[in-house]
């Protein structure tokens, strides 16, 4: 098994860990940039790292993600990145490269991965390129805010399914990632803002009168750091999440009990959930034992 590049004696107080972290979260970052630029050399205009690995207070060992932007003159060979991936210890660790232009036509999209990293990035390596793009002042929008709500979705869909197969290990992390997104949604139609860490987003949901919503975020966060050891129902979480899920976007919640119903008289193949007419919406894909044959249904 590969070692997530971040281990560390659970023994140890939080404190301890933190500074264990990082110290050791600077020698990845160093090494990253040495190899990236000793290998592409003057083709490399920046490097910036982002996502919550980078973030000791919101790191979760076995799920946090480590993101590598890099911004190239031209594309390298697309093999490189695989590579880079191989070498490169990390779990969850996701490699991009983009010209400039392709970066600024990210944003143009709405894309949230450029304004991810503009709001929590850490460069490790600039020529100046990067810095000139900062300072254009690119500002998330509504289409931004619309990719993280369905973001948020596609994480309640995955929790669902995890709480219907039995892979309840994971649903914590499913749903946290969902009232993230959804929060940051949220923010962003509110602020245009795209927060940088977990508590930024507690403190907006807090200043919003959102304390159902602020007790299970910070419930999933531990649980997801693996801080809370207690057994948790999985399918309370889903209830829930489905209520915090549906205020904070401001939509009807989905009717579960008639999900669980046809789940359990079929078997599921695949969950879906979107907002649509003002409401959570879930398509099931399911098993007809008697045909033999996938069926859809929407709840």
């Amino acid at each position: 098994m590969r070692s997530s590049g971040f281990e560390f004696d659970e023994n140890r107080s939080p404190r301890i860990r933190e500074e264990e972290y990082v110290k050791k979260l600077h020698m990845r970052l160093n090494y990253i940039r040495d190899r990236v630029v000793g290998e592409l050399g003057s083709i490399v205009h920046s490097i910036i790292v982002f996502g919550q690995a980078i973030q000791p207070e919101d790191f979760s060992e076995d799920y946090s993600d480590l993101e590598i932007l890099v911004i190239t003159r031209s594309k390298p060979d697309r093999y490189f990145k695989y590579v880079l991936l191989e070498e490169f210890t990390e779990r969850n660790l996701n490699i991009t490269f983009l010209t400039p232009d392709e970066f600024v036509s990210l944003v143009h999209d709405g894309h949230p991965l450029p304004f991810q990293a503009m709001r929590e990035g850490v460069i490790v390596f600039d020529d100046g390129t990067y810095k000139n793009m900062l300072q254009r002042g690119f500002k998330p929008g509504e289409r931004t805010a619309r990719y993280m709500e369905s973001f948020a979705c596609t994480w309640f869909s995955l929790a669902l399914e995890c709480t219907f197969r039995g892979f309840w290990d994971d649903v914590p992390h499913h749903l946290y990632k969902c009232i993230r997104d959804a929060s940051t949604a949220l923010i962003i139609r509110e602020k245009s803002l795209f927060p940088g860490s977990d508590s930024q987003i507690i403190s907006m949901l807090e200043d919003k009168g959102l304390r159902e919503a602020v007790k299970l975020f910070e419930d999933l966060r531990d649980l997801r750091k693996g801080l809370k050891r207690v057994p948790v129902n999985p399918f309370t979480l889903v209830h829930k999440a489905n209520n915090v899920l549906s205020e904070i976007l401001k939509v009807r919640s989905c009717d579960l009990n008639r999900v669980y119903s046809e789940v359990k008289a079929k078997g599921v193949a695949k969950i879906e959930v979107k907002v649509r007419d003002g409401a959570l919406k879930v398509k099931l894909v399911l098993f007809d034992g008697e045909t033999g044959k996938l069926c859809e249904k929407e709840v």
